[in-house]
């Protein structure tokens, strides 16, 4: 049975515990929001946007320091969930005795649950990035509000840490779903086909070994240093390639360069009778797991089209600069082809 309400409490006294309880529960829903845009945010988006947009770099800013938002965010959603009970549980024990407490942990309880945490939780879960460029600013002054309590909450996370054993940072995201995320932007239309495509490319491209794309041993076209001129020209006929492997004799482990069609032609047309001084005679020299990646750079930085692929001083093959470029942007014909 309820008792008559506490008579030295005034209406007075009731509007301002109500108006009280509502600011408190704008505050549980303020907090709530914060929590769940700043833990959904794509922080490449946002670091996107920070240079356009200050609420963005602020954002962008204070995200590098996750821990202390989210201790600023349990902290301020703690005190007001806790003032916010101790208020409606005055009310209802003032109106309706000790039964009072059930009715008023019952009512608060469905309107926190509803209203300051999946509401807007979910409304921050979908415009993660706006909610919190809206936040940031009275976000910040309960940041610097509870900071000294917050700071103490972050040392004793870190001595945890240490104490359990700190884990390596992990990346944003792993090459796998990096692909994954590249698909769902081929499927919603952000990049086209032949863009997805060259991205997986460039992926594997990091990955692949020369022994992967090399020209096989057997398939090598070349010319001893010991060919006249009319079967050097015989030979350039019959392959149709724009170079050919220099070897000392018919034993391809005996290369050491290669020689330009124009170059020869030029040795031809200058009537010279030194052919050696227009064979590329220092050519790189790689192993077969060599990854072509750093393979294009050594070509790029001595400005070399081929490279000889040795394994024990042995040929093993040869491979091109657009044998590797083929890897991204698939076949390419030889000029001469």
């Amino acid at each position: 049975m309820s008792e008559d309400p506490d008579p030295h409490l005034s209406s007075i006294s009731i509007i301002f515990l109500i108006i009280s309880l509502f600011i408190l529960l704008i505050f549980s829903i303020f907090f709530s929001a914060t929590e769940t845009a700043f833990t959904s945010l794509d922080k490449i988006k946002i670091e996107h946007q920070s240079k356009k947009n200050k609420s963005a770099l602020l954002v962008y800013k204070y995200i590098k320091n996750y821990d202390k938002i989210l201790s600023t965010v349990l902290i301020g959603n703690n005190v007001v969930n806790i003032a916010a009970s101790a208020i409606v549980t005055f009310i209802c024990v003032n109106y309706f005795s000790e039964v009072g407490v059930t009715i008023g942990t019952v009512i608060l309880t469905l309107v926190v649950l509803i209203f300051c945490e999946v509401s807007p939780k979910t409304l921050a879960k979908e415009h993660p990035e706006t909610i919190a460029k809206i936040n940031i600013y009275p976000f910040l002054f309960f940041y610097y509000l509870f900071y000294p309590l917050s700071y103490l909450i972050s040392l004793l996370q870190k001595l945890i840490i240490k104490i359990a054993g700190k884990k390596k940072k992990k990346p944003i995201y792993t090459e796998e779903e990096f692909l994954i995320v590249t698909n769902k932007m081929n499927n919603q239309k952000v990049i086209n086909d032949i863009e997805n495509d060259l991205i997986k490319k460039t992926l594997i491209y990091g990955d692949t070994k020369v022994k992967d794309v090399l020209v096989k041993k057997d398939d090598v076209a070349y010319i001893t240093q010991k060919d006249s001129p009319q079967e050097i020209s015989k030979k350039y006929i019959e392959c149709n390639l724009s170079r050919l492997v220099v070897t000392k004799n018919h034993n391809l482990s005996t290369a050491y360069g290669f020689l330009h069609q124009k170059d020869f032609f030029e040795f031809l047309y200058k009537k010279d009778t030194n052919l050696n001084k227009y064979i590329i005679s220092n050519p790189i020299i790689c192993k077969p797991n060599h990854k072509i990646s750093r393979l294009l750079k050594k070509m790029q930085s001595k400005h070399q089209h081929f490279a000889l692929v040795k394994n024990n001083n042995k040929l093993v093959g040869i491979v091109t600069m657009e044998d590797i470029i083929e890897k991204l942007v698939g076949s390419i014909e030889d000029e001469n082809n």
